[in-house]
């Protein structure tokens, strides 16, 4: 995530957010969700995030499994899509404005 965090300013930051929450909740939560069931879209959306990295990350792959049971949870109560993908694509943008802090205060 750095190298991206890294490169990119805020407006592109927010257009990355909005189509990673949008493509991924109508992958993951329109179709995977009605495929394999909660437990297992939610697993796979956490695994698909860290590659080869989970056992490395195997803490932080538990939180995303977790969001991912979260954005299920929101697509059911709701009936739609819309929540999940604005909740994603808030949850992203959040997240890349953190690390911007961060990378940019540990510079000084």
């Amino acid at each position: 995530m750095e190298p991206l965090v890294k490169a990119i300013d805020i407006p592109v930051a927010l257009v990355v957010s909005i189509l990673a929450g949008f493509g991924e909740e109508m992958f993951f939560r329109g179709t995977l969700l009605f495929e394999t069931g909660i437990i297992l879209s939610s697993a796979l959306f956490s695994l698909v995030h860290f590659g080869s990295q989970i056992k490395r990350y195997f803490g932080i792959v538990l939180v995303y499994f977790l969001i991912g049971l979260y954005f299920a949870w929101l697509r059911n109560l709701t009936d739609g899509l819309w929540a999940p993908i604005i909740s994603h694509s808030l949850y992203d943008f959040v997240a890349i404005l953190i690390l911007k802090f961060q990378l940019s205060k540990s510079k000084t």
